[in-house]
């Protein structure tokens, strides 16, 4: 395995390629505490536990990865990413929000804050966080997107046709 950084990702992503995540999820694992290697194993198995639905683990590596590095935009965004994956969206949330302490300015957070609060039929809320992203980017195709979407599910059929004139005529401008 030796010293080398680049010589464990590597190893990880044959091991991976080839069909054996566990494999390198192994041998990220077996990276000891106290390496300077450690901090990055993090990611690399929050990629894999996600590629791989291992949602229990990956909580459970990033929820380590906190504990021992401290809390970063990343690891607490990707922890809100797997509880969101794993259904588990009141948690997802309160990781998505506090991601945003760290960088509040990724609308992609605020749109899977937005998401999770239409999964748990809190429209307001939802409605709320994809106005957020227009309000920061006004040609946000995604934000016109699920208002429409929101504005149909409510059956408020003349806002769902302004919202998808909005964005044809942001498709328009833009060519």
């Amino acid at each position: 395995r030796g010293d080398s950084w680049v010589a464990y990702t590597r190893l990880s992503r044959i091991c991976k390629h080839r069909g054996d995540p566990e494999a390198a999820v192994g041998l990220l694992q077996s990276v000891p505490e106290g390496h300077p290697f450690k901090a990055r194993t993090y990611p690399a198995l929050f990629t894999l536990f996600f590629v791989m639905n291992d949602h229990a683990r990956g909580i459970r590596n990033l929820e380590e990865a906190i504990r021992a590095c401290g809390p970063s935009h990343r690891f607490v965004k990707d922890l809100g990413r797997l509880y969101l994956k794993a259904g588990r969206k009141a948690e997802a949330i309160r990781e998505l929000v506090r991601s945003l302490e760290y960088q509040p300015d990724d609308l992609d957070t605020v749109k899977l804050i937005g998401l999770a609060h239409l999964d748990l039929g809190e429209y307001d809320l939802a409605r709320g966080r994809f106005r957020e992203i227009l309000d920061r980017d006004p040609d946000s195709y995604q934000a016109m997107i699920q208002l429409a979407e929101l504005s149909l599910h409510e059956h408020k059929l003349e806002e769902a046709k302004e919202w998808l004139d909005r964005i044809r005529a942001v498709q328009e401008r833009k060519g």
